[in-house]
């Protein structure tokens, strides 16, 4: 199955002051990437009870051309690379008619639910199928070398219950809202987010305290999150025009 669309139309608990959230348009892809796996019998469920195996994300990138307000109709597409050894990287794009919305890029990879080190795809039995989908949608993942220092500290929270998925560890869209609440609302009043690149380095768990760390760059910000043993556990970048 070398495409699934999703189709689906604004509501009002995916919206933030006025527009889709940048969390729901994550939150949006996650849910159309769990849908296509399943199509192939490689979901999440699938993995952990025949093969001992979980997925997780390791990069995200989203670039943002226009959010939509509520009730707005849209369409999702997501297509997959010819996979690597270890390495799915699956492509989106989100388009209303004719207009394209978004475009988005996932590398994933599968862990071992025991020992948590990456497991090669043939060990799930992982199809190898695909294709060059680089024009699907143009994307590809930058270095993110920010290393904070402890004066850019700007928030610490605890990883609670609500912000954990079906492999317990921190949902990757969990990390989106932390790092979009060091933002005040006046903030987004100016200013709208274009794009937004997150790297999953290692999984933070329920009780983990997440410090995180923020600087100012040319064109947005760059984002560091420590869990409280000083291990990095995501960078990301974000770029910000004017409204």
């Amino acid at each position: 199955m070398r495409e699934y669309v999703k189709t689906g139309n604004t509501t009002y608990s995916e919206l933030d002051h006025y527009y889709m959230s940048v969390e729901s348009v994550f939150q949006l892809f996650q849910d159309a990437m769990t849908e296509h796996v399943d199509k192939i019998g490689k979901d999440g469920v699938t993995l952990r009870h025949t093969y001992g195996a979980l997925w997780v994300t390791a990069k995200t990138k989203i670039r943002f051309n226009r959010r939509l307000k509520m009730l707005h109709p849209y369409q999702f597409r997501t297509r997959v690379d010819l996979p690597g050894l270890v390495k799915v990287t699956r492509r989106f794009r989100m388009e209303q008619g004719e207009e394209l919305l978004a475009l988005g890029i996932t590398e994933m990879c599968v862990i071992d639910g025991e020992t948590r080190k990456i497991r090669k795809l043939s060990s799930v039995e992982y199809p190898v199928e695909g294709q060059d989908e680089t024009e699907f949608a143009p994307l590809s993942f930058t270095k993110i070398a920010y290393q904070p220092t402890k004066e850019e500290r700007v928030d610490i929270r605890p990883v609670r219950y609500t912000d954990l998925d079906y492999s317990k560890h921190c949902n990757n869209v969990s990390y989106v809202r932390f790092l979009m609440d060091t933002f005040s609302l006046a903030f987004f009043e100016e200013f709208t987010v274009k794009e937004v690149e997150i790297h999953y380095i290692a999984e933070a768990r329920e009780g983990d305290m997440l410090s995180i760390y923020k600087k100012q760059t040319e064109n947005g910000y760059e984002f560091a999150i420590l869990n409280q043993a000083e291990t990095m556990v995501a960078k990301a970048t974000f770029t910000i025009e004017k409204q």
